[in-house]
C-alpha cells in the first residue's frame, strides 16, 4: 500500500508565507504547516513527509533549523524522502550550491513568489519518482572506497594545478628574458656599429621585447593558466561534493578525509576543537598565534581554516586577506570563530568573504555539521 504524499512547511512567520501555504493546504491532500521543530519532530513520529519544505525567515534560518531538527530527533532524515529551501531571488546562488552538494534536494524562490503554483508541478515530479522509483542495488563497499579515493585525488587536483602553473609562468618569464639579454649582447659586439648606433639597437631591443614578446607571452600564459586554473577548481568542488553526498549514504565509509587548520590563542578552547575535528576524521594542524600561522602560509595545505577574530598578536582580518591570496589556498573554506560582541569584525570578515561565521561557543554538533558539507 502506498503512503500518502505529505508536505510539511517549516516556517515560524506565517504572514511571510501566507500566500504559498493557502495554495498548498487546498492542493495537498496532507499539509502540515510546523510553526516549529518540535512540531515537524511530532509530526514524523507518526507520519513519513513527502518533502519538507524549510521556508524560514532566510536561507541561514533554514539551515540552522534544519540542524536543530537533525539533532533533536537524527531518525528524521529516514522520515523525509525529499528537503526543499524555500529562499528569496537573491539567496538562489546559495541555495543551488546547497543541493548541488546533496545537502538539501531541491529549491524554490518564494520571495518574490513569481509563480506559485510552479511548485505543485515539483511536488508531481517528486511523487512520480517515489511511487515509482525501484531502488539501486547498493554498490559494494570496496568498489565505493575506490571512488572515493579517486575522488579525494580530484578535489586535490586544483592546489596542484596551481603551483605548475605559477612555476611554468615564472620559468617561461625567466627563459624570454635571458634569450633578450643574449641577443642584445651578440648585437652589442657587431664591430661595425658605433658606439650610438649600438646604444640605439638596445634601445629598440628592450622595447622589442618587452612590447612584443615578453608582455604578450605573460597576457597569453596567464589567460591560459587562470582558464586551467578555474576548471580545475570546478572539477575539485563536483568531486568533493560528490565524495561527502557518497559519505552520507554510505556511513561504513566514513566522510572524506580533511586537512583542517585551527587559529585560536585560547588553548583550552584549541584543545576541544580538534578533539571534535579528529574524531571527525580530519587532519587538524593547530596554532595558537598567528604568527606562527603567517611562518608556515607558503607550504600549507588545507580544506577548512578555522580563524578566531580576536587574536592577541595579529589582526584576523590580515590572516584572512593572506589567506586569500594564497595560491595553494585557493578553495580553502574559512570558518571565522567569533564571540557576540563582534559585530562589526563580522561585517568585514563577511565581507572579505569568509564562508563561516561559528559563534563562540561553539557547539560541537553545529561544528561537524558545518565540516560534513563541504
Amino acid at each position: 500500500m502506498k503512503k500518502p504524499f505529505s508536505v510539511v512547511m517549516l516556517s515560524r512567520d506565517r504572514k511571510q508565507h501566507e500566500s504559498l501555504g493557502r495554495i498548498l493546504e487546498r492542493s495537498c491532500r496532507v499539509f502540515h504547516w510546523a510553526l516549529s521543530v518540535d512540531e515537524v519532530v511530532s509530526f514524523a513520529k507518526q507520519h513519513s513527509i513527502s518533502v519538507l519544505l524549510l521556508a524560514e525567515k532566510s536561507l541561514q534560518d533554514s539551515q540552522v533549523g534544519y540542524f536543530q531538527l537533525i539533532k533533536s530527533y537524527p531518525e528524521i532524515e529516514q522520515q523525509v524522502a525529499s528537503t526543499m529551501l524555500v529562499c528569496a531571488k537573491a539567496e538562489s546562488r546559495q541555495a543551488y550550491q546547497l543541493c548541488r552538494k546533496k545537502i538539501f534536494s531541491d529549491y524554490f524562490v518564494g520571495a518574490p513568489l513569481y509563480d506559485p503554483y510552479h511548485i505543485l508541478l515539483r511536488f508531481k515530479f517528486i511523487k512520480s519518482l517515489q511511487d515509482g522509483a525501484v531502488p539501486m542495488d547498493r554498490i559494494q563497499a570496496n568498489t565505493l572506497a575506490d571512488v572515493c579515493e579517486c575522488l579525494d585525488r580530484i578535489s586535490d587536483a586544483g592546489n596542484q594545478v596551481s603551483g605548475l602553473n605559477t612555476d611554468l609562468l615564472q620559468r617561461l618569464t625567466g627563459t624570454l628574458n635571458s634569450a633578450i639579454a643574449v641577443l642584445t649582447e651578440k648585437l652589442q659586439q657587431i664591430e661595425e656599429l658605433e658606439s650610438s648606433g649600438s646604444q640605439r639597437i638596445r634601445e629598440v631591443m628592450t622595447d622589442f621585447s618587452n612590447e612584443l614578446v615578453s608582455e604578450p607571452v605573460r597576457q597569453e600564459v596567464r589567460r591560459t593558466t587562470d582558464r586551467v586554473d578555474s576548471i580545475m577548481s570546478d572539477l575539485g568542488e563536483e568531486a568533493a561534493a560528490q565524495r561527502v553526498s557518497i559519505g552520507r549514504a554510505h556511513p561504513e565509509l566514513g566522510g572524506r578525509f580533511k586537512q583542517v587548520v585551527l587559529v585560536e590563542d585560547n588553548q583550552d578552547a584549541l584543545n576541544a576543537l580538534e578533539t571534535i575535528l579528529i574524531n571527525q576524521n580530519c587532519d587538524t594542524t593547530a596554532y595558537s598565534r598567528g604568527t606562527h600561522f603567517i611562518r608556515d602560509l607558503a607550504e600549507m595545505k588545507a580544506d577548512v581554516v578555522m580563524l578566531d577574530l580576536s587574536l592577541p598578536d595579529i589582526s584576523a582580518l590580515h590572516l584572512i586577506q593572506r589567506i586569500k591570496d594564497s595560491p595553494q589556498l585557493q578553495r580553502c573554506r574559512i570558518f571565522a570563530m567569533a564571540q557576540t560582541g563582534e559585530k562589526d569584525e563580522i561585517e568585514v570578515a563577511l565581507q572579505m568573504g569568509v564562508d563561516e561565521v561559528l559563534m563562540k561557543p561553539i557547539d560541537d554538533q553545529m561544528l561537524k555539521f558545518r565540516i560534513n558539507q563541504y
